[in-house]
């Protein structure tokens, strides 16, 4: 299992449980690694913190700095933003219902953890 393929998104999903089950903040770099059948030095190959598994990492700045590049050039700086914010979120949450809710019962519980 070590040297199967996806190692980036076997981290993720084995984030994800840890974090619904125990919360993000007890959840730890090695439980995670550990529940992915793989090292903790992958883990940093692919996310330099557990936070970057949730919020992923340069993706979202790297994407909205190309769509800001490539927005239609008859749009004012306003509509330029709204463009992109839309672009990015329905790329990262459309059709992506369950996942969406599982991060939010993940950042509820946080809230709620004194």
């Amino acid at each position: 299992m070590r040297w199967a393929p996806d190692a980036r998104g076997r981290l993720e999903r084995a984030a994800f449980e840890l974090f619904a089950e125990q919360g993000f903040a007890a959840t730890t770099v090695p439980q995670i690694t550990a529940r992915a059948g793989l090292t903790t030095r992958t883990f940093f190959r692919h996310f330099t913190d557990k936070r970057e598994v949730v919020f992923a990492g340069s993706e979202i700045p790297e994407t909205a700095a190309r769509l800001i590049v490539g927005a239609p050039a008859d749009l004012d700086p306003t509509q330029v933003v709204r463009h992109v914010l839309h672009q990015i979120s329905a790329a990262r949450f459309d059709g992506h219902h369950e996942q969406t809710a599982a991060w939010r019962r993940i950042i509820e519980g946080e809230r709620r953890t004194p």
